[in-house]
């Protein structure tokens, strides 16, 4: 564990957007660190989701 995440469980980035996360995500994937996800759509996807 390095910076307080735990890589042994999948790790999930999040933003507003969904943008910056997935360039994180990108960067993840590409230093070959363990199972990655971004949600796709961001904070913003959520709570229109949960307006429903």
């Amino acid at each position: 564990m390095s910076n307080g995440v735990d890589t042994t469980h999948p790790v999930v980035y999040y933003c507003h957007g969904g943008i910056r996360s997935g360039y994180v995500w990108l960067v993840h994937q590409l230093a070959g660190l363990p199972t990655a996800r971004n949600y796709s759509g961001g904070m913003a996807a959520w709570q229109k989701r949960d307006s429903k």
